[in-house]
This record gives structure tokens, sequence and C-alpha cells, in this order.
């Protein structure tokens, strides 16, 4: 035997580098396409950060104290407007509260989570306040001075957390920071209080945590391996994406077979038994109000897993949300739920009190019922994940005359809506 015999292993010394080459190379075409992908869904939708609008605010208290407290209490009320059509958001958590030259001289207030549909608007009317706060002795001067010439500069700032909504898709959540400056005119309390609107400034950013890997290394190996492992590889490879394939392929299919709508609802009648508007800015409410469910499917059932029913005038909540017993649906079936709500000396908008008293005084009044919620889709013995469900029904009750409803006790009317309702999955 020679030594010449050895140079036929030659040929398989790169075997091994190659096997690491093909195996990033998948890795960075399968990031590269998930990247396209991303910026494509991103640059068709183009999500826009909601406009945030400080309307006014009520002072209630507003004193500095020896040697350096500041006791306040306020009542504001902020809009947020959501100005896309084709993503939803949710927010998550929200904290209001006043800052005067940088330091903060309240409490943080939380606001009720909630969510907010396309183009929908939210209106909230908090109290923030602050008792003795200490401060810095040049800011209690300041102060003294500047209520002395009649105008305080404050800012009214929200931190909160936020997610937005494209489909069923949900996102990851991002901090949300919203800067309202309020201009207060003290000198003469005819004037009322000036609120500048014009300018508002966010701040959005997504937290996560980097992943650092370890570097890849290989080592050249002279054994006789031949080609079977870059083989074995694309093999591999092939068959994942050959899965995949058609693991989508037969959901496209089930999905164009199957067509899921979404359920109908239909508000069908409101009895009110209380809704009086009070000094300076409450409203108390108490309603009972029926709505029904429709699963226009013959092969797909509905598990309403979470249901929350309130109601809303001109985009700000006035009743606490009152939870649906979770129920199932089937083919083609109707539920039917008549839950109350109601709200005891709920803080409003000045705006909103002054508007429901002409729209009471007019005769009729425009009230909006909402339900979120969580529903699952049955197929057979599939279920599927949970989605959120959101829907909207418009509630027109004319005060005016009792003749238009039915008297059903003392001082209680029943009124009969039939209103369909806008559902979003």
């Amino acid at each position: 035997m020679t030594s010449k015999d050895c140079g036929n292993h030659g040929h398989h010394i790169h075997t091994r580098p190659r096997l690491v080459r093909l195996l990033f190379a998948g890795i960075l075409t399968f990031l590269l396409i998930a990247l396209i992908v991303i910026l494509l869904v991103w640059a068709i939708l183009r999500p826009s950060k909601p406009k945030f609008i400080l309307q006014d605010a009520t002072v209630y208290a507003f004193n500095v104290s020896y040697p350096s407290f500041i006791t306040s209490n306020f009542q504001v009320t902020v809009s947020s407007r959501n100005p896309d059509d084709r993503v939803g958001i949710y927010y998550d958590r929200l904290d209001i509260y006043a800052t005067y030259r940088d330091q903060q001289i309240t409490l943080r207030t939380s606001i009720p989570s909630s969510y907010q549909g396309h183009k929908e608007t939210n209106v909230w009317s908090p109290f923030i306040c602050g008792n003795s706060v200490p401060v810095s002795p040049y800011n209690s001067a300041t102060l003294s001075q500047d209520q002395g010439a009649g105008f305080v500069m404050l800012m009214i700032k929200i931190d909160g957390r936020v997610r937005f909504k494209v489909g069923t898709f949900m996102s990851a959540k991002y901090n949300l920071h919203v800067r309202c400056p309020a201009y207060i005119q003290f000198g003469s309390r005819t004037s009322g209080i000036m609120v500048e609107s014009s300018s508002q400034s966010y701040s959005l950013s997504l937290h996560f945590s980097t992943i650092n890997s370890s570097n890849m290394t290989s080592k050249k190996d002279s054994g006789n391996h031949g080609h079977t492992r870059p083989r074995l590889v694309r093999l591999l490879f092939a068959g994942i994406l050959t899965f995949l394939l058609i693991a989508l392929i037969v959901i496209l299919l089930v999905w164009a077979i199957l067509r899921p709508s979404k359920p109908k609802f239909i508000l069908q009648d409101a009895t009110v038994y209380a809704f009086n508007v009070s000094y300076p800015s409450f409203i108390t409410s108490n309603f009972q109000v029926t709505v029904s469910s429709r699963n226009p499917d013959d092969r797909v059932g509905i598990y309403y897993d979470r249901l929350d029913i309130y109601a809303t005038y001109r985009d700000q909540q006035i009743t606490l949300r009152t939870s649906i017993p979770s129920s199932y649906q089937g083919h083609e079936e109707t539920n039917v739920w008549s839950p109350f709500i109601y709200g005891n000396s709920v803080p409003v908008s000045p705006y909103n009190s002054a508007a429901l008293s002409q729209d009471q005084g007019a005769g009729v009044v425009m009230l909006m019922i909402k339900i979120d919620g969580r529903v699952r889709f049955k197929v057979g013995t599939f279920i599927s994940a949970k989605y959120n469900l959101h829907v909207r029904c418009p509630a027109y009750i004319q005060f005016g005359s009792r003749t238009s409803g039915i008297m059903v006790g003392d001082n209680v009317v029943k009124y009969q809506l039939a209103t369909r309702c806008h559902v979003s999955i």
C-alpha cells in the first residue's frame, strides 16, 4: 500500500464547514423573509399614535402653605382619538398627574383600562389631587409669584402601557407618555380656565430583551464522512418547508369551506330606572338593557368566555362594567342577556354634563352601549384560540315624553330600540 492512497480523503475535509454554512444560510434566509413580511405589514397598515387633547380643567383647590407645601385638587377632561381605520388600541394602564416646573405636585390617578376601536374617541374626567405635597423652596416662591400675577402654567402628564390590535394580531406592550400644557388664569374667576391643547408630545418605546447567542465555530474534519451530512440537512430543510406549505394549504381550505362569520348583535330595549346629572359634574344612572346575539354559522359554534357591558355618553364611560356569564352558542342559535348597568356619581367633563342637561331638555339622549369580551370558535372537535370581541350599540332614548316608552313601575320607563350593533373581532 502506497502513500498515494491517502489522497482519496482530500475531498471530504470540508464537509463539516459546509454543513455549518448551509445551516447559517437557512437561518439568515428565514430572518430576512420575516423582516420583509414585517416591513410590508407596517407599510400597509401604517399605525399612528393616538391624538390626545386636554379639553378643560376644574380647580377645586390650589394653595401654597408654609414652608414649601402645595395642596391641590383638579378635575381634568382628556380625550384620545384613534386616527387609524385598521388598528385598534388597548389602553392597559393609564396614570395621570400634574407637575409644576418639572416637579410632581399631585398623586397619580389610575384611569380604567379600555379598548379604542378604529377611529373611535375616548374621554376621561379623572380627579387629580395632592395634600401638602413638599416642593422645592424655589418652586414654592415662584408659584406664589405666578398666582399673584394671575397666571400659572402646569403640565398634565399621562404615563401608561398600550397594545395595538390588527385583525386578530396583538402587538407587544408599548410605553405611552402624554404631555399636555395647561395655562390657568387665577387672576379673575370670571375668565374661567384657559387650557392650551394645541400641542402634545408623545413617546412610544418598546422594551424587549436581547438574547445573546454564542458564536458558531467549526473545525475541519478530515474523517471519511462523504456528502451524507449536507444531503441530510437539505432533505430535513425541504421536509420542514413541505410540511409548513401543506399545513398552510389545509388551513386556507378549511377557512374557505367554513367561512366563520361574526355573531350578529341587536340592542332590543333599555329600561331606565335613574338618569340624573348633579353638581358639579356627576352622573348617576341605572339601566337594564336587553341584548341578543345570533350565530349565523351552521358549522361553527361560539364560546363566549368573557363579556363586559357598559354605557358611554359622548365617548365617556358613565357606568361601571357589568360581567355577563360565560356561555356557549351553537349553530344558528340565539342568546339573550338582560344585565343591569349602573354608575353612582360618576365624574364626567363639565362640557358633557352641560350637553347632557341640554339633551334631556330637548327630549333625546344618544348613548352608546358597549360590550368587550373574549370568544372562541368551535369546529367539530377543534377549538380555536381566544379572540377579542368588541360590540358597539347606539341607543337613542327619548326622555321628552313618557308616552314614547312603556311604564313598568314608578318613574321606570322601558324603551323599545331594536338597534343593530357593530361587531369587530
